[in-house]
């Protein structure tokens, strides 16, 4: 073998030593100031190199987190609607839903409930996040102001 293969395979065992160390978290950049600073001679681009041949790659982190977790959540309840969206009358069908505005001081979400025998926005409440008191403030505000009968169905896509 040459100088050059052998001195691969030495800075090949400290690279892997390295990855194990960081739980795999360390790119070739990082990997190389870090041998850097322990004194392990290399170049950034050959570190690079040996990581490319030989697989070591870093564990990438997800960009985005799930703002709901689903396997805590209950199952779903029944649809009682069944894509029926015309109403004989008031009060008897109310559709719920979430959406967000962009305003000068950032996103806001609005929640709505409405009427789906006269198409009405019955209750609605606004709040910088997405939350179950965001939802029952707008549900609370409808049940207060047309005050239904028993037999009312609530649906939504059940988000919160």
């Amino acid at each position: 073998m040459s100088r050059r293969a052998l001195d691969d395979r030495c800075l090949l065992g400290h690279i892997r030593d390295l990855h194990r160390q960081s739980r795999r978290a360390y790119g070739a950049l990082k990997t190389w100031q870090v041998l850097r600073n322990r004194g392990v001679a290399g170049g950034k681009h050959r570190i690079a190199r040996l990581r490319r041949q030989y697989g070591i790659e870093a564990r990438r982190k997800r960009r985005f987190r799930n703002a709901v977790t689903h396997n805590l959540s209950l199952p779903p309840a029944p649809n009682l609607l069944q894509q029926r969206f015309s109403v004989a009358r008031p009060n008897r069908i109310w559709a719920g839903d979430i959406t967000y505005v962009p305003t000068r001081a950032g996103w806001l979400y609005l929640a709505i409930v409405m009427d789906l025998h006269s198409r009405r926005v019955v209750g609605w409440a606004i709040a910088k996040r997405v939350t179950q008191s965001l939802t029952h403030a707008a549900l609370d505000m409808a049940i207060e102001q047309r005050r239904p009968g028993p037999g009312l169905v609530h649906h939504s896509d059940q988000g919160s």
